[in-house]
Protein backbone atom coordinates (compact mmCIF):
# COMPACT_ATOMS: atom_id res chain seq x y z
CA UNK A 1 0.00 0.00 0.00
CA UNK A 2 1.58 3.76 -0.82
CA UNK A 3 0.32 6.41 1.04
CA UNK A 4 -3.47 5.64 1.77
CA UNK A 5 -4.61 5.12 -2.02
CA UNK A 6 -6.13 2.46 -0.85
CA UNK A 7 -9.55 4.94 -0.45
CA UNK A 8 -12.24 3.77 2.37
CA UNK A 9 -15.83 3.86 1.60
CA UNK A 10 -16.08 7.57 3.79
CA UNK A 11 -13.04 9.14 1.77
CA UNK A 12 -14.11 8.19 -1.65
CA UNK A 13 -15.01 11.37 -3.65
CA UNK A 14 -18.86 11.74 -4.19
CA UNK A 15 -20.02 10.62 -7.41
CA UNK A 16 -22.50 12.39 -9.70
CA UNK A 17 -24.65 9.88 -12.17
CA UNK A 18 -25.41 11.36 -15.22
CA UNK A 19 -26.41 9.79 -18.43
CA UNK A 20 -22.28 10.11 -19.63
CA UNK A 21 -21.91 7.82 -16.70
CA UNK A 22 -20.09 8.27 -13.33
CA UNK A 23 -17.75 10.94 -13.01
CA UNK A 24 -16.16 12.21 -9.83
CA UNK A 25 -16.77 15.50 -8.26
CA UNK A 26 -13.54 17.40 -8.35
CA UNK A 27 -14.07 20.83 -7.46
CA UNK A 28 -15.15 23.18 -10.04
CA UNK A 29 -16.36 19.81 -12.52
CA UNK A 30 -19.52 20.85 -14.11
CA UNK A 31 -21.30 17.07 -14.71
CA UNK A 32 -20.38 16.54 -18.56
CA UNK A 33 -18.68 13.81 -19.95
CA UNK A 34 -16.44 16.25 -21.50
CA UNK A 35 -15.63 18.63 -19.17
CA UNK A 36 -14.24 15.29 -17.25
CA UNK A 37 -12.17 14.42 -19.83
CA UNK A 38 -10.29 17.69 -19.47
CA UNK A 39 -10.12 17.48 -16.06
CA UNK A 40 -8.44 13.56 -16.00
CA UNK A 41 -6.07 15.56 -19.00
CA UNK A 42 -5.01 18.52 -15.95
CA UNK A 43 -6.27 20.66 -18.40
CA UNK A 44 -8.49 23.15 -16.32
CA UNK A 45 -6.32 25.14 -14.69
CA UNK A 46 -8.71 28.13 -14.52
CA UNK A 47 -11.32 26.38 -11.83
CA UNK A 48 -7.66 25.15 -9.84
CA UNK A 49 -5.60 28.62 -9.60
CA UNK A 50 -8.78 30.11 -8.17
CA UNK A 51 -8.88 26.98 -5.16
CA UNK A 52 -5.37 27.50 -4.43
CA UNK A 53 -5.15 29.21 -1.36
CA UNK A 54 -2.51 30.71 0.42
CA UNK A 55 -2.20 28.05 3.03
CA UNK A 56 -2.57 25.40 0.64
CA UNK A 57 0.19 26.90 -1.72
CA UNK A 58 2.65 26.59 1.84
CA UNK A 59 1.64 22.73 1.89
CA UNK A 60 2.71 22.30 -1.19
CA UNK A 61 5.74 24.30 -1.60
CA UNK A 62 7.18 22.35 1.36
CA UNK A 63 5.96 18.74 0.53
CA UNK A 64 7.83 19.80 -3.18
CA UNK A 65 11.14 21.31 -0.91
CA UNK A 66 11.14 17.52 0.89
CA UNK A 67 10.82 15.92 -2.44
CA UNK A 68 13.18 18.16 -4.11
CA UNK A 69 11.67 20.78 -7.18
CA UNK A 70 14.23 19.03 -9.49
CA UNK A 71 12.88 15.87 -9.13
CA UNK A 72 8.76 17.27 -8.84
CA UNK A 73 9.74 19.46 -12.20
CA UNK A 74 9.78 15.78 -14.26
CA UNK A 75 5.77 15.47 -13.09
CA UNK A 76 4.87 18.83 -14.36
CA UNK A 77 3.05 19.43 -17.71
CA UNK A 78 2.68 23.10 -17.86
CA UNK A 79 4.13 25.77 -15.87
CA UNK A 80 0.85 27.30 -14.90
CA UNK A 81 -0.67 24.23 -13.30
CA UNK A 82 -1.70 24.32 -9.38
CA UNK A 83 1.20 22.88 -7.71
CA UNK A 84 -0.79 19.96 -6.25
CA UNK A 85 -1.54 18.25 -10.02
CA UNK A 86 2.23 17.30 -9.88
CA UNK A 87 2.18 16.07 -6.65
CA UNK A 88 -0.52 14.22 -7.66
CA UNK A 89 1.60 12.49 -10.83
CA UNK A 90 3.96 11.73 -8.15
CA UNK A 91 2.32 9.64 -5.64
CA UNK A 92 0.27 7.76 -8.89
CA UNK A 93 3.86 7.12 -10.54
CA UNK A 94 5.09 5.62 -6.82
CA UNK A 95 2.09 3.40 -6.48
CA UNK A 96 2.52 2.40 -10.46
CA UNK A 97 6.35 1.22 -9.41
CA UNK A 98 4.23 -0.48 -6.13
CA UNK A 99 2.49 -2.02 -8.40
CA UNK A 100 4.99 -3.47 -11.33
CA UNK A 101 7.72 -4.69 -8.41
CA UNK A 102 5.78 -8.14 -7.27
CA UNK A 103 6.07 -8.75 -11.62
CA UNK A 104 9.38 -7.80 -12.02
CA UNK A 105 10.43 -9.90 -8.64
CA UNK A 106 8.77 -12.73 -10.71
CA UNK A 107 10.18 -12.17 -13.76
CA UNK A 108 13.77 -11.84 -12.55
CA UNK A 109 13.70 -14.68 -10.09
CA UNK A 110 11.99 -17.13 -12.92
CA UNK A 111 14.65 -16.17 -15.23
CA UNK A 112 17.77 -16.60 -13.26
CA UNK A 113 16.72 -20.16 -12.34
CA UNK A 114 15.67 -21.74 -15.29
CA UNK A 115 18.87 -20.09 -17.67
CA UNK A 116 21.25 -21.41 -14.25
CA UNK A 117 19.58 -24.73 -14.44
CA UNK A 118 20.77 -25.17 -18.34
CA UNK A 119 24.07 -23.43 -17.57
CA UNK A 120 24.67 -26.40 -14.86
CA UNK A 121 23.76 -29.02 -17.62
CA UNK A 122 25.72 -27.12 -20.75
CA UNK A 123 28.99 -26.45 -18.79
CA UNK A 124 30.43 -29.46 -16.43
CA UNK A 125 33.61 -28.54 -14.87
CA UNK A 126 36.04 -29.72 -12.83
CA UNK A 127 37.76 -26.45 -11.21
CA UNK A 128 35.91 -23.91 -10.08
CA UNK A 129 37.70 -20.47 -8.44
CA UNK A 130 35.74 -19.89 -5.67
CA UNK A 131 32.01 -21.52 -5.41
CA UNK A 132 31.39 -25.05 -7.38
CA UNK A 133 29.44 -23.63 -9.99
CA UNK A 134 29.56 -22.92 -13.74
CA UNK A 135 29.15 -19.54 -13.46
CA UNK A 136 32.85 -19.71 -11.54
CA UNK A 137 34.15 -22.51 -13.03
CA UNK A 138 37.42 -22.55 -14.60
CA UNK A 139 37.58 -22.53 -17.48
CA UNK A 140 34.97 -19.71 -17.56
CA UNK A 141 32.28 -20.20 -20.05
CA UNK A 142 31.15 -16.37 -19.62
CA UNK A 143 32.19 -13.34 -21.79
CA UNK A 144 35.46 -12.00 -20.67
CA UNK A 145 34.92 -8.36 -19.29
CA UNK A 146 31.40 -8.11 -18.53
CA UNK A 147 30.90 -11.83 -17.16
CA UNK A 148 33.76 -11.85 -15.08
CA UNK A 149 33.19 -8.42 -13.35
CA UNK A 150 30.14 -9.69 -12.72
CA UNK A 151 30.61 -12.52 -10.80
CA UNK A 152 33.52 -10.75 -8.86
CA UNK A 153 31.05 -8.16 -8.26
CA UNK A 154 29.17 -11.19 -6.71
CA UNK A 155 31.83 -12.33 -4.77
CA UNK A 156 32.56 -9.65 -3.01
CA UNK A 157 29.06 -9.65 -1.61
CA UNK A 158 29.14 -12.78 -0.35
CA UNK A 159 32.47 -13.21 0.99
CA UNK A 160 33.35 -9.08 1.51
CA UNK A 161 36.64 -7.60 1.03
CA UNK A 162 39.69 -6.68 2.28
CA UNK A 163 39.50 -2.95 3.13
CA UNK A 164 43.25 -2.61 2.95
CA UNK A 165 43.83 -4.92 -0.56
CA UNK A 166 40.57 -5.49 -1.85
CA UNK A 167 41.12 -9.11 -1.91
CA UNK A 168 38.08 -11.52 -0.95
CA UNK A 169 38.25 -12.73 2.74
CA UNK A 170 37.98 -16.08 3.76
CA UNK A 171 34.67 -17.36 3.38
CA UNK A 172 32.71 -17.91 6.60
CA UNK A 173 30.37 -20.43 5.17
CA UNK A 174 30.82 -22.93 2.14
CA UNK A 175 29.10 -21.20 -0.63
CA UNK A 176 26.40 -23.11 -3.30
CA UNK A 177 25.98 -21.85 -6.45
CA UNK A 178 22.01 -21.02 -5.22
CA UNK A 179 24.25 -18.04 -3.51
CA UNK A 180 25.91 -17.33 -6.25
CA UNK A 181 22.84 -17.35 -8.43
CA UNK A 182 21.12 -14.94 -5.76
CA UNK A 183 23.77 -12.61 -5.84
CA UNK A 184 24.01 -11.60 -9.49
CA UNK A 185 21.79 -8.51 -10.86
CA UNK A 186 19.58 -8.99 -13.18
CA UNK A 187 22.03 -6.68 -15.59
CA UNK A 188 24.05 -9.80 -16.07
CA UNK A 189 21.26 -12.29 -17.02
CA UNK A 190 20.04 -10.29 -19.57
CA UNK A 191 23.36 -9.71 -20.75
CA UNK A 192 23.87 -13.59 -21.14
CA UNK A 193 21.74 -12.97 -24.19
CA UNK A 194 23.64 -10.91 -25.91
CA UNK A 195 25.55 -12.55 -29.38
CA UNK A 196 28.69 -12.93 -27.72
CA UNK A 197 26.83 -16.48 -26.42
CA UNK A 198 25.37 -17.23 -29.60
CA UNK A 199 27.15 -20.89 -30.70
CA UNK A 200 28.48 -20.04 -34.55
CA UNK A 201 28.63 -23.69 -35.69
CA UNK A 202 27.02 -26.99 -34.66
CA UNK A 203 30.30 -27.72 -32.60
CA UNK A 204 30.01 -24.07 -30.77
CA UNK A 205 29.08 -25.00 -27.47
CA UNK A 206 27.69 -21.18 -25.92
CA UNK A 207 24.33 -20.82 -24.67
CA UNK A 208 22.31 -20.15 -28.05
CA UNK A 209 20.67 -20.81 -29.87
CA UNK A 210 20.28 -24.59 -28.78
CA UNK A 211 19.61 -23.88 -25.66
CA UNK A 212 16.25 -21.15 -26.15
CA UNK A 213 13.93 -24.55 -26.50
CA UNK A 214 14.86 -25.24 -23.36
CA UNK A 215 14.97 -22.20 -21.15
CA UNK A 216 11.96 -21.11 -23.12
CA UNK A 217 9.95 -24.11 -23.41
CA UNK A 218 6.39 -22.74 -24.14
CA UNK A 219 7.23 -19.86 -26.16
CA UNK A 220 4.88 -20.83 -29.42
CA UNK A 221 6.58 -19.13 -31.80
CA UNK A 222 9.72 -19.70 -30.72
CA UNK A 223 10.81 -16.20 -30.39
CA UNK A 224 15.04 -15.34 -31.71
CA UNK A 225 17.99 -14.73 -29.91
CA UNK A 226 17.42 -10.91 -31.06
CA UNK A 227 14.27 -10.82 -29.86
CA UNK A 228 14.60 -12.48 -26.64
CA UNK A 229 17.38 -10.18 -26.18
CA UNK A 230 15.39 -6.89 -26.94
CA UNK A 231 12.52 -8.03 -24.95
CA UNK A 232 14.70 -8.23 -21.81
CA UNK A 233 16.35 -5.21 -22.03
CA UNK A 234 13.18 -3.33 -22.81
CA UNK A 235 12.09 -4.92 -19.34
CA UNK A 236 15.71 -4.20 -17.51
CA UNK A 237 15.28 -0.28 -18.72
CA UNK A 238 11.70 -0.75 -16.81
CA UNK A 239 13.48 -2.50 -14.14
CA UNK A 240 15.88 0.03 -13.28
CA UNK A 241 13.83 3.04 -14.08
CA UNK A 242 11.19 1.79 -11.34
CA UNK A 243 13.98 0.82 -8.41
CA UNK A 244 15.76 4.04 -8.99
CA UNK A 245 12.34 5.85 -8.82
CA UNK A 246 12.35 7.66 -11.58
CA UNK A 247 9.20 8.68 -13.72
CA UNK A 248 7.58 5.54 -15.61
CA UNK A 249 3.83 6.82 -15.65
CA UNK A 250 4.78 8.49 -19.65
CA UNK A 251 5.30 4.60 -20.63
CA UNK A 252 3.09 2.61 -22.38
CA UNK A 253 1.87 0.53 -19.15
CA UNK A 254 -0.41 -2.33 -20.33
CA UNK A 255 2.33 -3.50 -22.57
CA UNK A 256 4.97 -3.45 -19.85
CA UNK A 257 2.74 -5.67 -17.92
CA UNK A 258 1.93 -7.48 -20.93
CA UNK A 259 5.23 -8.33 -21.88
CA UNK A 260 6.36 -9.28 -18.16
CA UNK A 261 3.52 -11.99 -18.77
CA UNK A 262 4.79 -13.17 -22.19
CA UNK A 263 8.05 -13.88 -20.74
CA UNK A 264 7.19 -15.62 -17.40
CA UNK A 265 4.61 -17.27 -19.27
CA UNK A 266 7.44 -18.35 -21.83
CA UNK A 267 9.63 -20.40 -19.13
CA UNK A 268 6.20 -21.58 -16.76
CA UNK A 269 3.14 -21.35 -17.13
CA UNK A 270 1.55 -22.24 -13.91
CA UNK A 271 3.76 -19.10 -12.45
CA UNK A 272 2.20 -17.04 -14.87
CA UNK A 273 -1.13 -17.63 -13.32
CA UNK A 274 -0.42 -17.27 -9.98
CA UNK A 275 1.32 -13.92 -11.27
CA UNK A 276 -1.83 -12.88 -12.73
CA UNK A 277 -3.96 -13.78 -10.13
CA UNK A 278 -1.92 -11.21 -7.75
CA UNK A 279 -1.31 -8.61 -10.38
CA UNK A 280 -2.28 -4.90 -9.27
CA UNK A 281 -0.90 -3.11 -12.01
CA UNK A 282 -3.98 -3.39 -14.17
CA UNK A 283 -5.92 -1.54 -11.65
CA UNK A 284 -3.10 1.21 -10.79
CA UNK A 285 -2.95 2.13 -14.16
CA UNK A 286 -6.78 2.79 -14.77
CA UNK A 287 -8.44 6.30 -15.05
CA UNK A 288 -10.48 5.83 -12.09
CA UNK A 289 -7.25 4.65 -9.46
CA UNK A 290 -5.76 7.93 -11.17
CA UNK A 291 -8.91 10.36 -9.96
CA UNK A 292 -8.79 8.97 -6.99
CA UNK A 293 -5.12 9.50 -6.39
CA UNK A 294 -6.36 13.31 -7.40
CA UNK A 295 -8.87 13.67 -5.55
CA UNK A 296 -6.72 12.44 -2.20
CA UNK A 297 -3.87 14.83 -2.84
CA UNK A 298 -5.88 17.90 -3.27
CA UNK A 299 -7.99 17.11 0.04
CA UNK A 300 -4.90 16.98 1.72
CA UNK A 301 -3.35 19.76 0.27
CA UNK A 302 -6.54 21.59 1.40
CA UNK A 303 -6.79 20.69 5.21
Amino acid sequence: MVLGLHLSGEERPTVQKNPAGPWLALPGYNGSRGHALQWAAGLCTDQYKEMTTTKQGAFLGRVEAALSAERMGRFYISASEPKWEPLARYEWNVAICEAFYPLLHHLEVVLRNIVSRFGSAAYPFSKFDHIPSWLDAIPSPLQPGHGARAILKAKQKLFGTDRTTGALLPATRPYKEGDLVAALDFGFWTGLFNPYYRGRSARDKRLWPHGLPVVFPHAVPAPTLPEVSTRLNELRHLRNRIFHHEPVWKRKLAADRDHIFEVIGWVSPEALRVVRSMERVTEVISDDFRRQVRVRVYRESRR
